[in-house]
């Protein structure tokens, strides 16, 4: 089938332009006959499919990344919990927070750039310690 690079396992699109029966059944027929489609074999089919994936893996990293008004609030939170602790962890900050191991990471970016943490170690031994004041 010549839409089987568009399936995607885990989303489901759905709405009012299309009734279903239609795009399940018919919609890949009609845009074969206009020429819409882009061949699905050979070298192009191949190129085509390349592309989708990268476009995959963007989007998917788009979403993935924090926006920074989110980063904001989660910071000045984080802030508090060095204050109280005074040495913290990534995972330490991804209990706190409920949040995955890239928002931690970005939260923590933001505290040693603004000064107010200083990192100890590195990869998984990395802890982040409150800055000294000047």
């Amino acid at each position: 089938m010549a839409l089987d690079f568009l399936r995607f396992g885990h989303l489901t699109l759905s709405g009012p332009a299309l009734p279903e029966p239609f795009v399940r059944f018919e919609l890949e027929r009609a845009l074969t006959k206009l020429r819409l489609l882009p061949d699905s074999t050979g070298l192009s089919g191949q190129k085509v499919g390349d592309e989708w994936r990268v476009f995959q893996r963007k989007i998917r990293d788009i979403s993935a990344s924090p926006s920074p008004g989110a980063i904001a609030g989660q910071v000045a939170a984080i802030k508090t919990l060095l204050g109280l602790r005074r040495v913290i962890t990534n995972a330490d900050v991804q209990e706190h927070l409920k949040c995955d191991p890239a928002t931690a990471r970005a939260v923590l970016k933001q505290l040693v750039e603004s000064g107010s943490a200083v990192v100890e170690g590195k990869a998984k031994g990395t802890k982040y310690r409150m800055a000294r004041k000047a």
